[in-house]
Protein backbone atom coordinates (compact mmCIF):
# COMPACT_ATOMS: atom_id res chain seq x y z
CA UNK A 1 0.00 0.00 0.00
CA UNK A 2 0.98 3.71 -0.48
CA UNK A 3 1.23 5.95 2.23
CA UNK A 4 -1.85 6.46 4.11
CA UNK A 5 -3.45 4.97 1.31
CA UNK A 6 -7.10 4.77 2.96
CA UNK A 7 -7.02 8.21 4.35
CA UNK A 8 -10.06 9.57 1.57
CA UNK A 9 -12.51 7.71 -0.42
CA UNK A 10 -11.34 9.59 -3.49
CA UNK A 11 -12.87 8.50 -6.57
CA UNK A 12 -10.91 7.34 -9.72
CA UNK A 13 -7.31 6.44 -8.11
CA UNK A 14 -5.16 4.38 -9.74
CA UNK A 15 -4.64 0.66 -8.02
CA UNK A 16 -1.95 0.62 -4.87
CA UNK A 17 -0.29 -2.44 -6.73
CA UNK A 18 0.01 -0.30 -9.92
CA UNK A 19 1.67 2.61 -8.71
CA UNK A 20 4.08 0.92 -6.94
CA UNK A 21 4.94 -1.19 -9.67
CA UNK A 22 5.80 1.86 -11.94
CA UNK A 23 7.31 3.18 -9.35
CA UNK A 24 10.01 0.33 -8.55
CA UNK A 25 10.63 0.08 -12.23
CA UNK A 26 10.59 3.88 -13.85
CA UNK A 27 11.56 5.45 -10.53
CA UNK A 28 13.96 5.51 -7.57
CA UNK A 29 16.90 7.51 -5.55
CA UNK A 30 17.01 11.17 -6.91
CA UNK A 31 15.16 10.54 -9.94
CA UNK A 32 12.52 13.39 -10.92
CA UNK A 33 8.89 12.08 -11.36
CA UNK A 34 6.14 13.77 -12.34
CA UNK A 35 2.28 13.25 -12.47
CA UNK A 36 0.46 16.36 -14.08
CA UNK A 37 -3.26 14.22 -13.27
CA UNK A 38 -1.73 13.32 -9.70
CA UNK A 39 -5.35 13.10 -7.77
CA UNK A 40 -4.74 12.27 -4.45
CA UNK A 41 -0.62 11.16 -4.93
CA UNK A 42 -0.53 7.14 -5.17
CA UNK A 43 2.01 7.64 -7.78
CA UNK A 44 3.62 10.30 -6.05
CA UNK A 45 3.80 8.23 -2.83
CA UNK A 46 5.22 5.09 -4.39
CA UNK A 47 7.78 6.94 -6.42
CA UNK A 48 9.09 9.30 -3.18
CA UNK A 49 9.17 6.14 -1.17
CA UNK A 50 11.84 4.58 -3.87
CA UNK A 51 14.01 8.22 -2.91
CA UNK A 52 12.57 10.02 -5.77
CA UNK A 53 12.00 14.09 -6.01
CA UNK A 54 8.46 14.09 -6.93
CA UNK A 55 6.00 16.86 -8.40
CA UNK A 56 2.11 16.79 -8.86
CA UNK A 57 -0.33 19.14 -10.27
CA UNK A 58 -3.97 18.58 -10.56
CA UNK A 59 -6.65 21.32 -11.15
CA UNK A 60 -9.12 20.16 -7.36
CA UNK A 61 -7.79 22.03 -4.16
CA UNK A 62 -9.38 18.88 -2.41
CA UNK A 63 -6.80 16.31 -4.26
CA UNK A 64 -4.05 18.55 -3.55
CA UNK A 65 -4.99 18.84 0.01
CA UNK A 66 -5.22 15.21 0.26
CA UNK A 67 -1.46 14.32 -1.65
CA UNK A 68 -0.05 16.92 0.95
CA UNK A 69 -1.45 15.68 4.16
CA UNK A 70 -0.34 11.74 2.95
CA UNK A 71 3.46 12.98 2.67
CA UNK A 72 2.73 15.34 6.07
CA UNK A 73 6.11 15.11 8.54
CA UNK A 74 3.69 14.61 12.32
CA UNK A 75 4.14 12.62 15.33
CA UNK A 76 2.09 10.18 16.04
CA UNK A 77 2.22 10.51 19.67
CA UNK A 78 0.79 14.32 19.46
CA UNK A 79 -2.27 12.95 16.97
CA UNK A 80 -2.77 10.14 19.47
CA UNK A 81 -3.06 12.82 22.40
CA UNK A 82 -5.69 14.56 20.04
CA UNK A 83 -7.75 11.78 19.58
CA UNK A 84 -7.82 10.69 23.68
CA UNK A 85 -9.42 14.51 23.99
CA UNK A 86 -12.17 13.84 21.60
CA UNK A 87 -14.71 12.31 23.87
CA UNK A 88 -14.61 15.24 26.23
CA UNK A 89 -14.67 17.81 23.24
CA UNK A 90 -17.64 16.11 21.74
CA UNK A 91 -19.67 16.32 25.51
CA UNK A 92 -19.39 19.88 24.58
CA UNK A 93 -20.83 19.68 20.99
CA UNK A 94 -24.35 21.90 22.25
CA UNK A 95 -22.54 25.36 20.61
CA UNK A 96 -23.03 28.60 22.74
CA UNK A 97 -26.04 30.73 20.69
CA UNK A 98 -23.46 33.20 19.03
CA UNK A 99 -20.99 30.56 17.67
CA UNK A 100 -20.85 28.86 14.50
CA UNK A 101 -23.91 30.68 13.14
CA UNK A 102 -21.62 32.66 10.10
CA UNK A 103 -20.56 29.10 8.87
CA UNK A 104 -22.24 27.97 5.80
CA UNK A 105 -21.52 24.33 5.33
CA UNK A 106 -22.61 24.28 1.99
CA UNK A 107 -22.07 26.75 -0.70
CA UNK A 108 -23.94 26.91 -4.22
CA UNK A 109 -26.21 24.03 -3.25
CA UNK A 110 -29.97 24.54 -2.99
CA UNK A 111 -30.87 20.87 -1.55
CA UNK A 112 -30.22 19.85 1.94
CA UNK A 113 -26.57 17.60 2.15
CA UNK A 114 -26.38 17.19 5.78
CA UNK A 115 -28.88 16.86 8.52
CA UNK A 116 -29.31 19.86 11.14
CA UNK A 117 -27.44 17.41 13.66
CA UNK A 118 -24.68 16.91 11.75
CA UNK A 119 -24.37 20.07 10.50
CA UNK A 120 -24.18 21.21 14.46
CA UNK A 121 -21.43 18.72 15.26
CA UNK A 122 -19.50 19.60 12.36
CA UNK A 123 -19.46 23.29 13.60
CA UNK A 124 -18.36 22.50 16.98
CA UNK A 125 -15.67 20.19 15.44
CA UNK A 126 -14.31 23.08 13.73
CA UNK A 127 -14.55 25.05 16.58
CA UNK A 128 -12.44 22.62 18.84
CA UNK A 129 -9.74 22.16 16.44
CA UNK A 130 -9.52 25.87 15.56
CA UNK A 131 -8.82 26.37 19.32
CA UNK A 132 -5.97 23.69 19.21
CA UNK A 133 -1.92 24.65 18.21
CA UNK A 134 -1.54 22.25 15.53
CA UNK A 135 1.93 22.68 13.69
CA UNK A 136 1.28 23.02 9.75
CA UNK A 137 1.95 18.72 9.40
CA UNK A 138 -1.00 18.41 11.57
CA UNK A 139 -3.27 20.70 10.27
CA UNK A 140 -2.92 19.70 7.37
CA UNK A 141 -3.49 15.57 7.91
CA UNK A 142 -6.82 16.98 10.24
CA UNK A 143 -7.95 18.74 7.56
CA UNK A 144 -8.09 15.53 4.92
CA UNK A 145 -9.48 13.32 7.85
CA UNK A 146 -12.29 16.42 7.89
CA UNK A 147 -13.17 16.41 4.66
CA UNK A 148 -13.82 12.26 4.52
CA UNK A 149 -15.42 12.68 7.32
CA UNK A 150 -18.04 14.98 5.91
CA UNK A 151 -18.23 13.12 3.02
CA UNK A 152 -19.50 9.91 5.15
CA UNK A 153 -21.73 11.94 7.00
CA UNK A 154 -23.31 14.05 4.45
CA UNK A 155 -26.18 12.60 2.39
CA UNK A 156 -24.46 12.11 -0.67
CA UNK A 157 -24.64 7.87 -1.62
CA UNK A 158 -21.52 6.08 -0.86
CA UNK A 159 -21.24 4.45 -4.37
CA UNK A 160 -18.94 7.80 -5.17
CA UNK A 161 -20.65 8.38 -8.97
CA UNK A 162 -21.06 11.54 -9.23
CA UNK A 163 -23.29 13.50 -6.75
CA UNK A 164 -26.66 12.15 -5.75
CA UNK A 165 -28.33 11.60 -2.26
CA UNK A 166 -29.93 8.82 -0.56
CA UNK A 167 -33.41 8.16 -1.00
CA UNK A 168 -35.84 10.52 1.56
CA UNK A 169 -36.36 6.85 3.97
CA UNK A 170 -32.81 6.76 3.87
CA UNK A 171 -31.97 10.41 5.04
CA UNK A 172 -34.67 10.02 7.78
CA UNK A 173 -32.62 7.39 9.30
CA UNK A 174 -29.76 8.62 8.65
CA UNK A 175 -27.94 9.62 12.26
CA UNK A 176 -24.09 9.54 12.01
CA UNK A 177 -21.95 11.02 14.78
CA UNK A 178 -19.50 13.38 13.26
CA UNK A 179 -17.52 13.23 16.05
CA UNK A 180 -17.22 8.78 16.35
CA UNK A 181 -16.59 9.20 12.68
CA UNK A 182 -13.89 11.47 12.79
CA UNK A 183 -12.42 10.12 15.85
CA UNK A 184 -12.19 6.27 13.45
CA UNK A 185 -10.90 8.00 10.62
CA UNK A 186 -8.19 9.61 12.77
CA UNK A 187 -7.80 6.27 14.39
CA UNK A 188 -6.96 4.50 11.28
CA UNK A 189 -4.57 7.45 10.40
CA UNK A 190 -2.41 6.92 13.46
CA UNK A 191 -2.50 2.75 12.80
CA UNK A 192 -1.24 3.28 9.32
CA UNK A 193 1.35 6.06 10.11
CA UNK A 194 2.77 3.84 13.47
CA UNK A 195 4.34 1.33 10.95
CA UNK A 196 4.96 3.91 7.85
CA UNK A 197 8.43 4.19 7.34
CA UNK A 198 9.40 8.22 6.52
CA UNK A 199 9.66 8.56 2.76
CA UNK A 200 13.25 9.04 1.60
CA UNK A 201 11.96 10.92 -1.30
CA UNK A 202 9.71 14.42 -1.51
CA UNK A 203 6.57 15.53 -2.60
CA UNK A 204 5.62 18.96 -3.38
CA UNK A 205 1.92 19.22 -5.07
CA UNK A 206 1.28 22.14 -6.99
CA UNK A 207 -2.74 23.24 -7.84
CA UNK A 208 -3.24 24.28 -11.46
CA UNK A 209 -4.19 22.34 -14.61
CA UNK A 210 -2.19 20.02 -16.98
CA UNK A 211 -3.16 22.64 -20.09
CA UNK A 212 -0.77 25.03 -18.38
CA UNK A 213 2.13 22.26 -17.32
CA UNK A 214 5.27 24.55 -18.45
CA UNK A 215 3.93 27.80 -17.18
CA UNK A 216 3.52 25.94 -13.53
CA UNK A 217 6.19 24.37 -13.32
CA UNK A 218 8.63 27.70 -14.34
CA UNK A 219 6.26 29.45 -11.60
CA UNK A 220 6.95 27.04 -8.75
CA UNK A 221 11.08 27.15 -9.78
CA UNK A 222 11.04 23.31 -11.42
CA UNK A 223 13.22 24.42 -14.25
CA UNK A 224 14.91 21.15 -14.65
CA UNK A 225 13.51 18.29 -16.78
CA UNK A 226 11.92 15.20 -15.38
CA UNK A 227 13.67 11.38 -15.58
CA UNK A 228 9.72 10.22 -15.53
CA UNK A 229 6.08 11.16 -16.00
CA UNK A 230 3.57 8.92 -14.58
CA UNK A 231 0.31 9.44 -14.20
CA UNK A 232 -3.60 8.08 -15.35
CA UNK A 233 -5.16 10.83 -16.99
CA UNK A 234 -8.85 11.32 -16.92
CA UNK A 235 -10.95 8.95 -19.03
CA UNK A 236 -13.67 11.17 -20.35
CA UNK A 237 -14.81 14.56 -19.34
CA UNK A 238 -16.11 15.53 -15.95
CA UNK A 239 -19.51 16.44 -16.94
CA UNK A 240 -19.83 12.91 -17.97
CA UNK A 241 -17.69 10.81 -15.71
CA UNK A 242 -16.60 11.30 -12.31
CA UNK A 243 -17.15 14.62 -11.37
CA UNK A 244 -14.54 15.28 -9.48
CA UNK A 245 -15.87 18.73 -8.30
CA UNK A 246 -19.19 17.60 -6.92
CA UNK A 247 -18.25 15.97 -3.62
CA UNK A 248 -14.99 17.87 -3.15
CA UNK A 249 -17.24 21.39 -3.35
CA UNK A 250 -18.87 19.92 -0.38
CA UNK A 251 -16.30 19.77 1.44
CA UNK A 252 -14.05 22.31 0.44
CA UNK A 253 -17.03 24.54 1.92
CA UNK A 254 -16.59 22.98 5.02
CA UNK A 255 -12.87 23.17 5.18
CA UNK A 256 -13.01 26.95 4.90
CA UNK A 257 -13.37 27.27 8.09
CA UNK A 258 -10.49 25.74 9.33
CA UNK A 259 -7.77 28.61 10.44
CA UNK A 260 -4.77 28.66 8.79
CA UNK A 261 -5.20 26.20 6.07
CA UNK A 262 -3.81 26.84 3.00
CA UNK A 263 -6.48 25.27 0.44
CA UNK A 264 -8.29 27.22 -2.21
CA UNK A 265 -12.24 27.17 -1.92
CA UNK A 266 -13.92 25.87 -5.32
CA UNK A 267 -17.30 25.23 -5.88
CA UNK A 268 -17.45 21.57 -7.72
CA UNK A 269 -18.89 23.15 -10.84
CA UNK A 270 -15.75 25.26 -10.74
CA UNK A 271 -13.86 22.42 -10.26
CA UNK A 272 -15.41 20.34 -13.12
CA UNK A 273 -14.67 23.09 -15.73
CA UNK A 274 -11.26 23.31 -15.04
CA UNK A 275 -10.94 19.61 -15.71
CA UNK A 276 -10.23 18.34 -19.50
CA UNK A 277 -12.81 19.02 -21.57
CA UNK A 278 -14.68 20.29 -18.66
CA UNK A 279 -15.97 23.45 -20.22
CA UNK A 280 -18.91 23.63 -22.46
CA UNK A 281 -17.38 24.11 -26.17
CA UNK A 282 -19.18 25.44 -29.31
CA UNK A 283 -19.15 23.12 -32.41
CA UNK A 284 -16.45 26.07 -33.41
CA UNK A 285 -14.49 25.76 -30.45
CA UNK A 286 -13.11 22.27 -30.92
CA UNK A 287 -11.11 20.63 -33.70
CA UNK A 288 -13.50 17.78 -34.59
CA UNK A 289 -10.94 16.35 -36.97
CA UNK A 290 -9.27 15.11 -34.00
CA UNK A 291 -12.44 12.51 -33.28
CA UNK A 292 -11.40 9.80 -35.82
CA UNK A 293 -13.60 6.82 -35.97
CA UNK A 294 -10.47 4.74 -34.37
CA UNK A 295 -10.54 6.64 -31.61
CA UNK A 296 -14.49 7.06 -30.96
CA UNK A 297 -16.81 5.74 -33.87
CA UNK A 298 -20.20 8.08 -33.17
CA UNK A 299 -21.82 9.83 -36.14
CA UNK A 300 -21.41 13.16 -36.80
CA UNK A 301 -25.01 13.45 -35.39
CA UNK A 302 -24.07 12.10 -32.51
CA UNK A 303 -25.01 14.24 -29.41
CA UNK A 304 -21.90 13.32 -27.71
CA UNK A 305 -19.45 14.33 -30.35
CA UNK A 306 -18.75 17.32 -29.38
CA UNK A 307 -18.24 16.68 -26.01
CA UNK A 308 -15.23 13.78 -27.16
CA UNK A 309 -13.64 16.41 -29.44
CA UNK A 310 -13.20 19.20 -26.79
CA UNK A 311 -11.83 16.44 -24.39
CA UNK A 312 -9.74 14.38 -26.99
CA UNK A 313 -8.96 18.28 -27.56
CA UNK A 314 -7.32 19.09 -24.18
CA UNK A 315 -5.84 15.95 -23.71
CA UNK A 316 -3.28 16.70 -27.37
CA UNK A 317 -3.00 20.16 -25.23
CA UNK A 318 -1.76 18.04 -21.82
CA UNK A 319 0.11 15.65 -23.93
CA UNK A 320 2.49 18.04 -25.85
CA UNK A 321 2.78 20.53 -22.33
CA UNK A 322 4.37 17.11 -20.70
CA UNK A 323 6.90 16.81 -23.75
CA UNK A 324 9.22 19.73 -23.25
CA UNK A 325 9.66 18.67 -19.32
CA UNK A 326 10.76 15.32 -19.57
CA UNK A 327 14.33 14.86 -20.81
CA UNK A 328 15.57 12.30 -23.70
CA UNK A 329 15.69 8.95 -23.13
CA UNK A 330 13.11 9.70 -19.97
CA UNK A 331 10.37 7.60 -20.14
CA UNK A 332 6.80 8.46 -20.02
CA UNK A 333 3.53 6.10 -18.76
CA UNK A 334 0.02 6.92 -19.31
CA UNK A 335 -2.43 4.48 -17.92
CA UNK A 336 -5.56 4.96 -19.88
CA UNK A 337 -9.09 2.97 -20.40
CA UNK A 338 -11.92 2.59 -22.75
CA UNK A 339 -15.01 4.38 -21.62
CA UNK A 340 -18.33 4.58 -23.66
CA UNK A 341 -19.30 7.51 -24.84
CA UNK A 342 -22.97 8.36 -26.96
CA UNK A 343 -22.94 4.40 -27.21
CA UNK A 344 -19.20 3.96 -29.14
CA UNK A 345 -16.00 3.12 -26.94
CA UNK A 346 -13.19 6.21 -26.47
CA UNK A 347 -9.98 4.56 -27.51
CA UNK A 348 -8.17 6.91 -25.37
CA UNK A 349 -4.79 4.42 -25.54
CA UNK A 350 -4.81 4.72 -29.05
CA UNK A 351 -5.37 8.44 -29.22
CA UNK A 352 -2.53 9.28 -26.27
CA UNK A 353 -0.20 6.82 -28.87
CA UNK A 354 -0.80 8.88 -31.65
CA UNK A 355 -0.41 12.10 -29.51
CA UNK A 356 3.04 10.67 -28.38
CA UNK A 357 4.69 9.27 -31.22
CA UNK A 358 4.12 12.42 -33.00
CA UNK A 359 6.83 14.00 -30.71
CA UNK A 360 9.22 11.79 -31.24
CA UNK A 361 8.80 9.52 -28.47
CA UNK A 362 9.07 5.66 -29.27
CA UNK A 363 5.98 2.92 -27.69
CA UNK A 364 8.01 0.69 -25.81
CA UNK A 365 5.36 -1.11 -23.99
CA UNK A 366 1.40 -1.50 -24.10
CA UNK A 367 -0.54 -3.90 -21.59
CA UNK A 368 -4.15 -4.24 -20.70
CA UNK A 369 -4.96 -5.21 -17.08
CA UNK A 370 -8.21 -5.69 -15.00
CA UNK A 371 -9.37 -2.66 -13.11
CA UNK A 372 -9.06 -3.54 -9.51
CA UNK A 373 -9.54 -1.52 -6.74
CA UNK A 374 -10.17 1.21 -8.14
CA UNK A 375 -13.59 3.00 -7.47
CA UNK A 376 -15.39 3.37 -10.48
CA UNK A 377 -18.86 1.46 -11.70
CA UNK A 378 -18.75 -1.34 -13.97
CA UNK A 379 -22.04 -0.51 -15.43
CA UNK A 380 -24.29 2.89 -15.58
CA UNK A 381 -28.02 3.57 -16.19
CA UNK A 382 -29.39 6.12 -18.27
CA UNK A 383 -28.64 8.85 -15.86
CA UNK A 384 -25.11 8.30 -15.58
CA UNK A 385 -25.93 7.22 -12.35
CA UNK A 386 -23.84 3.47 -10.85
CA UNK A 387 -26.25 0.64 -11.77
CA UNK A 388 -25.62 -1.45 -8.76
CA UNK A 389 -28.64 -2.91 -7.68
CA UNK A 390 -30.56 -1.04 -10.52
CA UNK A 391 -34.00 -2.39 -11.99
CA UNK A 392 -34.31 -0.22 -15.03
CA UNK A 393 -33.04 -2.38 -17.21
CA UNK A 394 -31.03 -0.03 -18.95
CA UNK A 395 -27.06 -0.64 -17.51
CA UNK A 396 -24.59 -0.09 -20.09
CA UNK A 397 -21.46 -1.47 -19.47
CA UNK A 398 -18.13 1.17 -18.56
CA UNK A 399 -14.60 -0.23 -17.89
CA UNK A 400 -13.29 -3.00 -16.49
CA UNK A 401 -9.85 -3.08 -18.17
CA UNK A 402 -7.07 -0.15 -18.51
CA UNK A 403 -4.06 0.33 -20.85
CA UNK A 404 -0.51 0.83 -19.10
CA UNK A 405 0.93 3.15 -21.75
CA UNK A 406 4.97 2.84 -21.76
CA UNK A 407 7.02 5.23 -23.69
CA UNK A 408 11.05 6.67 -24.19
CA UNK A 409 11.57 10.08 -25.63
CA UNK A 410 13.73 9.81 -28.22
Amino acid sequence: MTRLSSIHPYPAMIANTLAISLAEKFAGPSARVLDPFCGTGRTLLAAAATGAQTVGVDVNPLACLITTAKAAHVRVDRLQRLLQRIPKAADRDVLPADQGNSMQLVAGRKVQWFSARVKAELKALLLWLNGLRLDEGERVLVAAIVSATVREVSYCRNDQWKLHRISLTARRRFSPSTWHVFARRLTSAIQELKIAPALPGSVNVIRGSSLELQRLLRRHDHHEKFDAVLTSPPYGDSRSTVQYGAMSGISLAVLRYLRHLDVEMMLGGEIDRNCLGGSIPRPSDVQSGLVEPRYWAGAQSNDARNRVAHFLHDLEVSCAQVSPVLRTGGTAVFVTSRRRVGGWRLHLDKFVVDAFESRKFSLQSATTRRIIMKVTPSTIDRSGRSSVGSHTGHAVRTMREEQVLVFKKD
